[in-house]
C-alpha cells in the first residue's frame, strides 16, 4: 500500500477519534469526586434548609447534591403549604468558599427557575446566601436568603 494512503487513513482515524476522546475525558473530569479532603468532596450528600423570601414567605428545601471536580449537580424538593415542587440544578465553584447554583422545575408546565450564590462554611456543613428567581406561586421575580444544613 502506498505510504500516502496509510498516512491519510491514520490522519482520518485520528480526526474522528480525538473529539470523542476529548468529550469522554472532559465528562469524566467534570463529574469526578475529589479524592482529597478538600471542600469540594464534602459538599456531596443530603442537605435541608429554608429560603426566606423578601415578602416573608418561608419555603422548606430538601437537597440531594453531588459535588464533582468543577461542577455541582442534583435535585431538590421545595415544600410550601403542603405542595411539593421537584427541582433540578447545576452549579459551579466560584472559588474555594462560594458556589453558584442555577435551578429549574422538572415539570415543564410549572414556571420556576433561578440562581443562588451560596457561601460554604469552614467545616462544609452549612451553605448560606442569596436566591433570586421566578416563583410560580408568586408569579413574579422572587428574592430571599437561603440557609442549608448538611444532614
Amino acid at each position: 500500500m502506498n505510504t500516502a494512503y496509510v498516512v491519510a487513513i491514520i490522519g482520518g482515524i485520528a480526526t474522528l477519534v480525538s473529539p470523542i476522546a476529548t468529550l469522554l475525558v472532559k465528562t469524566y473530569l467534570d463529574n469526578k469526586n475529589y479524592s482529597t479532603g478538600g471542600r469540594k468532596k464534602k459538599l456531596s450528600g443530603q442537605w435541608r434548609g429554608v429560603t426566606t423570601q423578601s415578602n416573608g414567605k418561608v419555603v422548606n428545601i430538601l437537597v440531594g447534591l453531588k459535588s464533582g471536580t468543577k461542577i455541582l449537580t442534583g435535585t431538590a424538593i421545595v415544600e410550601f403549604n403542603n405542595a411539593k415542587l421537584n427541582i433540578r440544578f447545576k452549579g459551579y465553584y466560584l472559588d474555594e468558599n462560594h458556589i453558584q447554583i442555577n435551578y429549574f422545575s422538572l415539570d415543564s408546565s410549572i414556571k420556576n427557575f433561578g440562581s443562588q450564590i451560596l457561601r460554604i462554611n469552614a467545616n462544609c456543613t452549612r451553605l448560606q446566601g442569596l436566591t433570586v428567581g421566578f416563583g410560580n406561586e408568586a408569579e413574579q421575580i422572587i428574592s430571599g436568603t437561603t440557609i442549608l444544613e448538611k444532614i
